[in-house]
């Protein structure tokens, strides 16, 4: 058997309780709006983000279309002017260098490599040549140009670099330095 037990409480004491029960549920109101309005404002950031990023390169593929109706200039060309081919690659050329140097405004660069020294960093090695007079893991040859991006290696160049056609003697291996015990 339970039993309720009545509380009597004074009517000051009633008025405090309902004012406190007041201001929790204002509060609870409160908090439930916020929570509201912060997912509304997390889906608002995710959503504007994706849009950001749909139209991020606009700007950029917009300073493309010049260069696309060259090429398609030059292809409308080659196939009414079947014996221009000097024209040709000199228009080829033309629209190279405007859209390199459109990317170039973008903090694209090319790298400089012939003559400089190996840097495994940014040079990728396909291949040695060898040479007498070109100092080791010298640069000679650039097969694909190698690119930084504001600062940062894009790509690696791909390069042929210096061997030394100097061999060593079997002579020279088997004497001993008299540095070394």
């Amino acid at each position: 058997m339970s039993s309720k037990k009545e509380v009597t409480i004074s009517e000051e004491e009633y008025q405090m309780l309902a004012k406190q029960a007041k201001e929790l549920e204002e509060l609870r109101d409160k908090m439930l709006r916020t929570a509201a309005d912060y997912e509304n404002a997390k889906k608002r950031a995710v959503r504007e983000k994706d849009e950001f990023l749909k139209f991020a390169n606009e700007r950029l593929i917009r300073e493309f279309l010049p260069v696309l109706d060259n090429l398609d200039r030059a292809i409308v060309h080659a196939k009414t002017h079947k014996d221009s081919r000097e024209s040709i690659l000199q228009g080829v050329e033309i629209i190279q260098k405007h859209l390199f140097e459109m990317l170039k405004s973008h903090g694209l660069e090319r790298q400089e490599v012939i003559g400089k020294k190996f840097d495994p960093h940014q040079h990728e090695a396909l291949g040695e040549i060898e040479h007498k007079e070109a100092p080791e893991e010298t640069i000679l040859e650039e097969l694909e140009g190698g690119y930084t991006f504001q600062g940062r290696l894009l790509r690696p160049a791909k390069v042929r670099i210096a061997k030394s056609t100097k061999s060593v003697t079997k002579k020279n291996c088997d004497e001993k330095d008299p540095d070394i015990t």
